[in-house]
């Protein structure tokens, strides 16, 4: 159940943490962080930065939209279509602390056509030039999503696009040169398993590698 309250609770701050927190924050937010003190409350925010100074500064306990609509989703609350444009939204307006998974990226490829000029798709494509994304996870899912674009798209040139938009987005990152040459050496090994055109996808990737 949700109630709408007011900020008195920032009142109960001292007067030196309140001015740190409205210089730091606004008023607005130092309000929503002073009822999140309540150990009945949360701050649902999605500014990481704020949300994790928050709780290591005050001890509040915080989420932000991705996770409450994936947590509704395992409830059975809301849709997977729902957490596809959530998620395409929330990157779109530059919350790159989203997380992407093979199956998001994809759906906003099929519902673009695999076009790069949707808005949607081209986001979730820079979502894989996020340094902060950890070079393991973005493997991950850029293997995914590659092999899903080497076989879905109406033709090849258009899935070459696809493919060669997400890889240089990889090589913006600061380790994305290095990340490139890896995945370029893991076609021989890693990639017997996945259906793709080993000699195409090594043709695109040296398009990048630099």
């Amino acid at each position: 159940k949700c109630k709408i309250v007011g900020g008195q609770d920032f009142a109960k701050i001292s007067k030196q943490e309140r001015d740190k927190v409205e210089h730091l924050f606004g008023r607005p937010c130092g309000e929503s962080i002073a009822l999140a003190m309540n150990d009945e409350s949360v701050l649902w925010l999605d500014d990481l930065p704020v949300a994790q100074l928050s709780a290591s500064t005050y001890r509040v306990k915080y989420a932000w939209t991705q996770a409450v609509i994936c947590h509704g989703c395992e409830s059975g609350w809301f849709s997977e279509d729902l957490l596809v444009t959530v998620s395409l939204e929330l990157l779109q307006l530059g919350y790159t602390a989203t997380r992407l998974v093979p199956k998001i990226v994809c759906d906003a490829g099929r519902k673009a056509d695999w076009s790069l000029e949707d808005r949607h798709f081209r986001a979730a494509l820079s979502w894989f030039g996020n340094g902060d994304v950890p070079s393991k996870r973005l493997a991950w899912v850029a293997s995914n999503v590659v092999a899903i674009a080497m076989s879905e798209p109406s033709d090849n040139i258009q899935g070459d696009k696809v493919i060669v938009a997400l890889l240089r987005e990889v090589a913006g990152r600061h380790d994305g040169q290095t990340l490139l040459k890896q995945f370029f050496d893991s076609l021989d090994t890693g990639w017997k398993a996945v259906p793709v055109d080993i000699e195409r996808l090594r043709g695109l990737i040296r398009q990048v590698i630099t």
